[in-house]
């Protein structure tokens, strides 16, 4: 059965050097390239958070940029706003949140999606709740969103959103974090639970 786990940045120390060296060193040398202190800031709660819920190991990407690690049990991160989630479970899966912005969503909808995939959005959460879906979905197949966001994969049916073509994937999604659009892609079962993991 597939978790999900979440952390709020918040929580982090405000001189975040102290913690960075916990992080495995590709974590580690990805904190000190950044110049933005938001982004230092989230490397670092994504890496620490990694390391409570999954343990300590060198990760690893794929060719398209999925990290792993070796051993270790498929994993997807996320962070949007103050909030990093994680995803852990036995088979590939991806997890994606995002906070809502309308600016971006009026310009990005025709864009973003193929023709029949716009249909489904009246709304600036219906925009959001696509687009994590989307981004779940690319995170899970191990090929990023940019490969898949025009492609007219996804449809919706009575219980949600579904891929015709890859019928044994689901998409779980749940309104937890107020204003956030949150979404999990994985063949294994959910509970629907997400537990808070401390930072500090």
């Amino acid at each position: 059965m597939a978790q999900v786990y979440y952390a709020d940045m918040r929580e982090l120390p405000p001189g975040p050097e102290s913690e960075v060296n916990l992080l495995s060193a590709v974590r580690r040398a990805q904190f000190f390239m950044l110049r933005n202190e938001s982004a230092r800031r989230r490397c670092l709660a994504s890496g620490l958070l990694l390391r409570r819920v999954v343990g300590t190991g060198e990760e690893s990407y794929s060719p398209f940029g999925k990290p792993f690690i070796p051993g270790a049990p498929p994993y997807s991160i996320s962070h949007s706003g103050h909030i990093v989630c994680i995803a852990v479970g036995e088979t590939p899966l991806g997890v994606d949140l995002e906070m809502h912005r309308p600016a971006r969503a009026n310009k990005l909808v025709a864009h973003c999606f193929a023709a029949g995939e716009r249909a489904l959005v009246q709304t600036e959460k219906d925009f959001f709740d696509l687009w994590t879906a989307k981004e779940s979905l690319g995170k899970q197949l191990g090929v990023g969103i940019a490969r898949i966001l025009r492609v007219p994969l996804l449809e919706k049916d009575a219980e949600g959103l579904i891929c015709p073509s890859l019928p044994t994937l689901r998409f779980y999604q749940a309104d937890y974090f107020e204003g956030c659009s949150f979404t999990l892609c994985t063949e294994e079962d959910w509970d629907g639970v997400i537990r808070r993991v401390k930072l500090s």
